[in-house]
């Protein structure tokens, strides 16, 4: 994780923002977007970087291990979905 920037480093942004043109502050915006957009995909692809890591016996174990535990879910939303039924 990247440390927070102090005041001083945000003073020199903003003077920074005051000597460019348009144009550079466009593709400065773009560029800002492109790393909020970056980290949320990093973020959603940490799954990805484990299984990265796993030997092909052991992405088979994980995938096993996810397919149970689908299975156990879908049980347990049934017996939470009966009980309601037994209770109505």
């Amino acid at each position: 994780m990247n440390s927070p920037v102090n005041a001083a480093g945000w003073r020199a942004f903003r003077l920074l923002l005051l000597e460019i043109n348009d144009g550079e502050l466009a593709r400065l915006t773009e560029d800002a977007n492109r790393e909020r957009i970056a980290r949320i995909e990093r973020d959603a692809g940490l799954g990805r970087l484990f299984f990265s890591a796993l030997n092909d016996l052991e992405i088979e174990a994980a995938r096993r291990l996810l397919h149970l535990e689908q299975l156990n879910r879908a049980q347990d939303r049934r017996a939470i979905a009966s009980l309601g039924k037994i209770h109505a």
